[in-house]
């Protein structure tokens, strides 16, 4: 009877398991074929955004970007990574689910009303009302990187996408086509407003389309708030660290050089991050799935997950590394006169993403199973030395300089984070784990022959 017992509880987990695998794979195709749309789109937003501008004005717009961007990591205070993991691990738990989306919207609201404050004083200072817009673009982005986290926990992949990576850059091509088309100039200023205002649109209508982000209709139902501090305070550092060298690289270049180098360096740092498309794509999914798996204990399946991640995004981005190399000109070009000079930084810069890449779903397997400090010491000490080194290293040698600087720093943080996967968990998350899978199964199909 027992026998019995344990033969239908491993089939049922065998089962269980194959389902996992399957919902990887539809999921990721879905997120894939989305991720392909929104890299091609993403491409050609700021194609459109450049020829709108003056190479000058597109720098000094690349530079606001980006520190908008980091201010929303900061902002968002490490809520996208508590509120997916939370409501993934407790499907069934409603209330703690209610709880936890609160906490997360009330949390980012309160970070990013205060960084609002901090940046209007700084473009009181500099007498430049930029700081002031990135100022309003902050709270849209991290409120689109909370919303999205939150869709992806509760497993609607599309609308968790869709809005953001799609409409929301469909939306810009369409104005700043427009005005590239008929010949009129934006400034840096208007440029924010618009990429920021259409965001905010797009959300409001992702907000509406799903009962998780409808926050009134929690009115009244019952709620589950746990001590979350120490979690958030992990993530959070994560988070912010994470791209912190990449996204301040442009504002450091257009700081010590000036904005029509940041120009171009903005579009080789965008056009290199396409290299990651299919690790990004990939972990939308992996990263809740790891998170069961290690709960059940299963490290064989979060075995195959991740190399199954490594194969698929490492062999895109090897391929996509010879294409920039052999063809990256051609791909600046498309922005404008002036911007095929970052070709050699494109390059560097485009083989940090592939290792990135090659490494597979490293920093979600850690964060994902308690491990989150150990990959924010990783992060926090990597990207620390790289953002020590960035004024440095542009002021020496340039663009050069930075994309050097860029693409070490994400070099190291992976394979570190390789490493400790390997030492905390017993999983290799990157390319050469299919080497050691596929050895792994001839020596076992050997000995049962």
């Amino acid at each position: 009877m027992n026998k019995r017992i344990h033969k239908a509880i491993a089939t049922g987990r065998e089962a269980l398991a194959h389902h996992d695998r399957r919902k990887l794979l539809s999921g990721a195709a879905v997120a894939f074929s989305i991720k392909i749309l929104s890299a091609a789109l993403s491409y050609f937003m700021f194609v459109a955004l450049a020829r709108a501008m003056t190479l000058e004005a597109f720098g000094v717009f690349g530079a606001a970007f980006s520190l908008g961007l980091f201010g929303a990591k900061v902002a968002v205070c490490g809520q996208q990574q508590l509120v997916m993991r939370e409501v993934s691990a407790h499907p069934d738990d409603a209330a703690l689910k209610r709880g936890v989306t609160l906490h997360g919207y009330a949390v980012v609201l309160v970070a990013s009303a205060v960084l609002g404050l901090m940046l209007t004083f700084a473009s009181s200072l500099s007498h430049n009302a930029i700081y002031s817009l990135v100022a309003l673009f902050v709270p849209v982005m991290a409120i689109s990187e909370l919303q999205t986290s939150l869709l992806r926990g509760h497993g609607s992949i599309a609308l968790a996408l869709a809005p953001r990576e799609v409409a929301w850059r469909v939306a810009v091509i369409a104005v700043a086509g427009s005005l590239a088309l008929t010949g009129s100039q934006i400034e840096a200023n208007w440029a924010l407003v618009l990429v920021a205002g259409l965001l905010a649109g797009a959300i409001v209508a992702q907000m509406l389309a799903h009962p998780s982000s409808r926050l009134w209709t929690f009115i009244g139902q019952p709620k589950k708030i746990l001590d979350w501090r120490k979690t958030s305070a992990s993530f959070w550092g994560s988070s912010v660290i994470l791209g912190s060298a990449q996204q301040l690289s442009t504002v450091i270049v257009g700081l010590i050089l000036m904005p029509t180098a940041a120009g171009p360096f903005f579009a080789a740092l965008k056009t290199a991050q396409l290299l990651n498309l299919l690790l990004l794509s990939s972990n939308i999914i992996a990263a809740p799935l790891l998170s069961r798996y290690y709960g059940r204990g299963d490290l064989k399946e979060m075995q195959i997950a991740a190399t199954l991640v490594a194969t698929i995004a490492g062999s895109f981005a090897i391929g996509g590394l010879l294409v920039m190399i052999f063809y990256g000109d051609a791909l600046l070009a498309v922005f404008g006169s002036g911007f095929v000079d970052a070709h050699a930084a494109l390059i560097v810069m485009a083989t940090g993403y592939t290792v990135s890449a090659a490494c597979g779903p490293n920093a979600e397997a850690l964060d994902m199973t308690g491990n989150e400090r150990i990959m924010l010491r990783i992060l926090t000490t990597t990207n620390g030395v790289a953002l020590l080194a960035l004024p440095v290293a542009t002021w020496a040698f340039g663009t050069m300089g930075a994309a050097a600087v860029v693409a070490g720093s994400m070099m190291t943080w992976n394979l570190w984070a390789r490493h400790e996967t390997k030492r905390q968990l017993g999983i290799d998350t990157s390319l050469l784990s299919l080497i050691t899978l596929f050895s792994t199964r001839r020596i076992f199909a050997r000995e049962h022959t």
